[in-house]
């Protein structure tokens, strides 16, 4: 887990190498073990190490092959590169480290961008090709590594943080408008290739893109759910088949040189990765160099949102050594400041600011690597809203008494009213276009959003899969949920100097679960069903069977109507706030009061007011 920097100047131009190392400084904390420069006339490339595998000098990058023809920088984990390595070496290739970044480099020279579909993991990289005198990037497949770029048709940036290409001369400092009506508006962000920053971009997930003298070139060599549908005829062979998936995706998350530990919130998905982590640790005790496993949880003193109780239910009888931080509202304002600093953009909630306390407490015990549970939700439908689109899928096939069996189970299991789960599956019923204006028609009810900021047409809707769960599950692994996710708990775990690893997303796994009926996803209005079978006997029953989705839950609504409501009403009455043009502040003023009057609806929006305008003032625009 490092960070990296590249520079190209298409055109010829010598790489100013203190331009190169001010950007690969700046990002210091994702690789504080070494860092390393490399220039050869227009091309320049810088790391940053967090060293993990071979913690040896040989796994010094920029790292090149014997004739240096390829040189790499490289971000993230290839988790079944001991299995690449034996193939390569039959093929005459030989190694210098015990490193995944000297395999990615022999499996590009051996297959080129093919070699992509070969790596288990989780990756930014880019190699300059002298050969072809091109510059050569990749992505994971879900973006779990992320991934800047800056291009103006004569100069190429890349870096693992935007905040690396702001140190460049010539990237602009502009926010960019329509990403800021898309947060303000409708709570969205990370959904698109476009940044909070103008003409600053992320290369996408599972993606490879080539840069040289003629320009760029893209191609997506992945897509979530392209496996053939499979015919169940035994569910307890596909629930072992999960389960076994899911232990050896444990187990490839758990290779490193250094100790491992995990984020555990008390919700399904971390306690099944904890409870995994410890059942693999006994097969192989070595594996945890006889040290019982450590976790680290955000707690609170308020018992409606603290987890303790449901840590201590998959610690109980588990050698697992618990660790807890607990978030204060303390200065939250000035939190919101400095997270926005480590996240180069606004914060969505402050649940992110409370997995940022969680990573500083994992570095503070000397670990830096740690395993989530994140990714589960959007593949495995884990969220309240997954079981609308599921009940339209039968309303769709005619399935008239197993939908009114479904919608009955989801209304009692979630607590929603009839009128409002009726109009969340009549939404998965209509063409996309019309769920799309309905979506976007509702900004005209929302009074803090200035009104030139509203675009003429809103951005047309995507399409991912026929199927109305198919499609809701891959919007959420590629455009809505994840994204996002991902890049904040990177930033978060990096901040901190600190590799976040998610067995969850493991492609295998993913795939396994996508080619299933959706059955197999939502069951009678229960959510994840698979991995709730799958994981019975090892988690505790009473998380396993619990409906409702825990995740880092925090005091955020308290905090903004109680202790910080004088410093947010000072900041949206600011001349600075009212001269910007993306906020009305009368309309942002009576959100407010509104919200502190008990409008609980409208807690996002006088978050995303206030993270918007903090991190115009973070960036200087």
């Amino acid at each position: 887990m490092c960070g990296i920097t590249a520079v190209f100047h298409l055109h010829g131009g010598p790489v100013d190498e203190s331009v190169l190392a001010q950007m690969t400084d700046s990002i210091r904390h994702r690789g504080p073990d070494d860092a390393g420069l490399w220039r050869d006339g227009p091309v320049g490339l810088g790391h940053r190490r967090l060293s993990i595998i071979d913690l040896s000098p040989a796994g010094h990058q920029p790292m090149s092959n014997a004739d240096g023809s390829l040189w790499i920088v490289f971000n993230g984990e290839v988790y079944n590169f001991q299995e690449v390595r034996p193939v390569l070496e039959r093929d005459g290739y030989r190694f210098r480290s015990r490193t995944d970044t000297e395999v990615i480099l022999h499996a590009y020279d051996r297959w080129g961008p093919a070699c992509l579909e070969r790596f288990n993991g989780m990756f930014a990289f880019a190699i300059w090709d002298a050969r072809r005198r091109e510059l050569f990037i990749a992505r994971d497949r879900f973006g779990v590594k992320p991934l800047y770029y800056w291009f103006d048709g004569r100069r190429f940036c890349l870096a693992s943080e935007i905040k690396a290409l702001l140190n460049y001369p010539g990237v602009p400092r502009r926010p960019d408008r329509s990403i800021a009506y898309d947060y303000l508006a409708l709570g969205l962000m990370d959904h698109r290739d476009d940044t909070f920053f103008e003409d600053i971009r992320r290369v996408p997930a599972a993606t490879w893109m080539r840069v040289s003298e003629s320009g760029i070139t893209t191609e997506r060599y992945f897509r979530p759910g392209s496996a053939p549908r499979r015919r169940v005829e035994d569910e307890r062979e596909v629930i072992e088949e999960f389960r076994r998936l899911f232990a050896d995706a444990v187990r490839l998350r758990l290779i490193s040189d250094v100790r491992v530990g995990t984020n555990l919130s008390g919700g399904l998905d971390s306690s099944c990765v904890a409870c995994m982590v410890v059942e693999n640790l006994s097969r192989a005790p070595d594996a945890g160099g006889g040290l019982p496993h450590i976790t680290f949880s955000a707690c609170f003193d308020d018992p409606a949102v603290d987890e303790r109780p449901y840590i201590d239910l998959v610690a109980r009888d588990r050698p697992l050594e618990r660790k807890y931080t607990f978030p204060k509202d303390a200065d939250l304002l000035e939190q919101m400041h400095a997270h926005m600093l480590v996240q180069d953009q606004p914060v969505m909630s402050a649940a992110m600011l409370a997995k940022g306390q969680v990573m500083k407490l994992a570095r503070e015990h000397g670990i830096k690597v740690v395993l989530e549970g994140q990714g589960a939700d959007e593949y495995l439908a884990g969220y309240t809203e997954a079981a609308a689109p599921a009940i339209a899928d039968q309303v769709l096939a005619a399935r008239w008494l197993d939908a009114a069996r479904q919608f009955r189970a989801y209304r009692r299991l979630q607590g929603i009213r009839p009128l409002r789960a009726a109009r969340e599956v009549a939404r998965h019923l209509m063409p996309p276009e019309a769920a799309s204006w309905l979506r976007n028609g509702s900004v005209h009810r929302m009074p803090w959003v200035a009104e030139d900021l509203v675009p003429a047409a809103p951005n047309p809707p995507r399409r991912f899969a026929d199927g109305a769960l198919d499609n809701w599950c891959l919007e959420g692994l590629g455009d809505h949920f994840l994204p996002f996710y991902l890049r904040s708990d990177d930033h978060n775990a990096m901040a901190y100097s600190v590799e976040g690893r998610q067995p969850f997303l493991d492609y295998r796994l993913v795939e396994f679960v996508l080619s299933l009926p959706n059955e197999f996803r939502i069951r009678r209005g229960m959510s994840k069903w698979i991995l709730r079978e799958a994981m019975r006997g090892l988690v505790p029953e009473e998380i396993c069977r619990s409906p409702g989705k825990r995740a880092f839950p925090t005091s955020e609504a308290q905090w903004l109507a109680g202790s910080q409501r004088t410093a947010i009403e000072s900041l949206f009455s600011s001349r600075a706030f009212a001269s910007r043009g993306f906020f009305n502040s009368s309309g942002a003023r009576d959100t407010l009061a509104r919200f502190c009057d008990g409008a609980g609806y409208l807690r996002t929006a006088v978050w995303r007011l206030a993270n918007y305008e903090l991190w115009l003032q973070c960036f200087r625009m």
